[in-house]
């Protein structure tokens, strides 16, 4: 072999050597090195996902903290009852008296929230229309965590009291450490702008009882005549003058209006008395009925409401039997 042979051959075998080297070098360096800084990438980014969600958790504990400072305690009884006592409070504040108004717990679904019960009551009682508003908007701007919902008011009679009757809920949270429960003073909102914005609801006397004037009696209704078809008569008032009601029937045949009082005969009975419960209606459970004329037909009671024509006469249950008739007299 000559000397240029020799030199080609150490030329060809230095660079196959230097070729395996790198493959090696490839294969047990470069390639461990890129899948650590693959993973390294990964860890890095899920500990900013980390950091974030820590950030949100923080903030989301500020929060939760600050509602629940505004909740009345961590056990529903606890809360039960300070809850009562500021009820009473709003309701002395309102102008109102509290020995006419109840409060009865209603019975509330299991929350699907962990960490969450709610505690409801039903709020009724009667007072003059202004401090009904009164007690409506202090709770409103109460600052603790409640609700009022499915609020009825209704005339209770013709010297300015109504009937209101309402949802009142909070919630309890799963104790919280470091959480001081505010007291909030009671102060003087009643004299805000805000409560000023529902003054036209007493000035206009929307709840008030429809009174007719004062007219000359008129002779005693005659029995309903023969002939007719209940359709033909529709109760299209129950109104109230001076403590005494008066059912007004329409009769379509002979376009007039005949009056009767209680103890008439009327569709088939004698009038027992007229009712101004706040009822579902009879034909649409979904609305209310604020009136209806209650007649008596043997042992039975039958009921028409206001609106309705003879057509439309039901009979009552016992359970629906106001207190005066379902008493044993």
């Amino acid at each position: 072999m000559t000397g240029s042979e020799k030199r080609l051959a150490i030329i060809a075998g230095s660079v196959a050597a230097i070729f395996l080297c790198l493959v090696a070098f490839d294969r047990f360096v470069g390639k461990p090195l890129k899948e650590a800084e693959r993973k390294t990438q990964l860890l890095l980014s899920g500990l900013d996902n980390l950091r974030k969600r820590e950030r949100l958790a923080a903030k989301d504990r500020v929060e939760l903290v600050k509602i629940a400072e505004r909740t009345y305690g961590d056990e529903p009884d606890q809360a039960s009852a300070r809850a009562g006592e500021r009820l009473t409070e709003q309701i002395e504040r309102a102008g109102l008296e509290d020995a006419r108004f109840t409060r009865l717990p209603m019975s509330t679904p299991k929350s699907k929230r962990r960490g969450l019960k709610e505690i409801s009551w039903s709020v009724q009682g009667t007072g003059p229309l202004e401090n009904i508003v009164n007690f409506l908007y202090v709770l409103d701007v109460d600052p603790f965590v409640q609700r009022i919902e499915n609020i009825v008011i209704s005339p209770k009679n013709a010297t300015g009291q109504v009937a209101v009757n309402f949802r009142f809920l909070t919630v309890v949270l799963d104790p919280i450490v470091g959480v001081e429960r505010l007291t909030p003073p009671l102060d003087d909102v009643l004299n805000a702008p805000g409560r000023r914005v529902y003054d036209s609801v007493g000035r206009r006397d929307l709840f008030r009882p429809y009174i007719r004037r004062p007219q000359a009696p008129p002779p005693p209704p005659a029995a309903v005549p023969a002939g007719q078809g209940p359709e033909s008569y529709r109760v299209v008032s129950l109104s109230q003058w001076e403590g005494k009601s008066e059912v007004l029937v329409f009769d379509r045949e002979k376009n007039k209006t005949v009056r009767y009082v209680r103890g008439d005969q009327l569709a088939g009975g004698i009038i027992a008395m007229i009712d101004y419960r706040a009822l579902p209606a009879h034909r649409n459970a979904e609305l209310k009925s604020f009136s209806r004329v209650i007649i008596s037909a043997g042992n039975t009671y039958w009921a028409i409401d206001s609106g309705d024509t003879f057509a439309d006469k039901y009979q009552l249950l016992a359970k629906q039997l106001p207190r005066e008739l379902a008493e044993p007299q």
